[in-house]
């Protein structure tokens, strides 16, 4: 067992959220990753749900297949447009 504070400094988590803002601190979090790219998001979800990969290797094969997936999609163009232009992206899962 550890604290929270222990855990962050271990990595086991990327930080740590005070009570009196953790309900409004997670809604933001949620609204962020509602924003990104639904293909990307969909298929990091796959990806680490059951706990993500069994081994190194398992992991490596599912980048293998799911890279080429969003590398080819309008979306990634709409992310790099956005961002040159200093502008939020819209995202369309395609």
């Amino acid at each position: 067992m550890v604290d929270a504070e222990e855990a962050l400094g271990l990595g086991l988590v990327s930080r740590v959220l005070d009570h009196d803002t953790f309900h409004a601190e997670v809604l933001r979090t949620a609204v962020e990753v509602a924003a990104t790219a639904p293909v990307a998001s969909r298929l990091t979800t796959l990806a680490l749900r059951d706990g993500g990969h069994a081994d190194f290797e398992a992991a490596l094969q599912w980048e293998a297949l799911a890279q080429p997936v969003t590398l080819a999609t309008r979306d990634l163009q709409e992310g790099i447009a956005a961002v040159r232009e200093k502008r939020p992206p819209e995202f369309t899962g395609r």
